[in-house]
């Protein structure tokens, strides 16, 4: 069990209250894995990303998040985050931690993917760097979208080709696009009365205390 978390906006928050937000999803997000803690925040020009192998409330005290924070949130476009129990891949090494990068995609993934050592074998042309699972799920996703040009249907695909569980937050380096997808029903979304501002948590309860 890990914890996805996020935000995306069209609205020009200041960089405080956008940080402030995520702040809270990630800390309240802390109960469903502590062994690594991440966050990435999507802007127009680049996708800021900083993880490290400790607790939300850690992560959130440390001083490279501090330094991060600094510039991170400004023209924020999406902000995906990550509490970590780690099933897959030893959170010692940085690239089993999430949000994973892979190609020309970032994402963030609740769930155990059970025949990703199949995959790796099926898909040969696909060049495997970490342990962690939500690696095959990124190198899938890309490959499909390059086969069908439909976001949509790579998804399909992904989702069709993988046996398992998953719940996905991806962005893409790019577009300004943020993917959000399950198999299981383990996302909670919502909107603010203006519907400029789309908030989701792996736990209904996640959202009522960002209420």
């Amino acid at each position: 069990m890990c914890g996805i978390l996020g935000i995306t906006t069209k609205k020009q928050y200041k960089p405080k209250d956008l940080e402030a937000m995520a702040r809270t999803l990630l800390r309240s997000s802390e109960s469903r894995g502590k062994e690594a803690s991440g966050l990435a925040v999507k802007r127009k020009e680049s996708i800021d990303v900083l993880k490290l192998p400790i607790s939300a409330s850690d992560f959130l005290r440390d001083p490279l998040y501090g330094e991060f924070s600094k510039n991170a949130f400004r023209d924020a476009l999406s902000i995906i985050g990550h509490s970590r129990l780690a099933t897959h891949g030893n959170e010692a090494n940085s690239g089993n931690n999430q949000p994973v990068i892979k190609d020309n995609a970032v994402c963030v993934h609740n769930g155990i993917i059970a025949n990703d050592e199949d995959l790796w074998k099926l898909f040969p042309q696909f060049e495997r760097k970490y342990q962690v699972d939500t690696e095959v799920f990124l190198s899938l996703l890309q490959w499909f979208l390059a086969q069908t040009g439909s976001m949509a249907e790579a998804t399909k695909k992904t989702f069709e080709t993988i046996e398992g569980s998953a719940s996905v937050a991806t962005l893409f380096n790019n577009n300004y696009s943020l993917l959000l997808a399950t198999n299981t029903g383990s996302l909670y979304v919502l909107d603010n009365q203006t519907k400029d501002t789309f908030v989701f948590a792996s736990e209904r309860y996640i959202l009522e205390q960002f209420i």
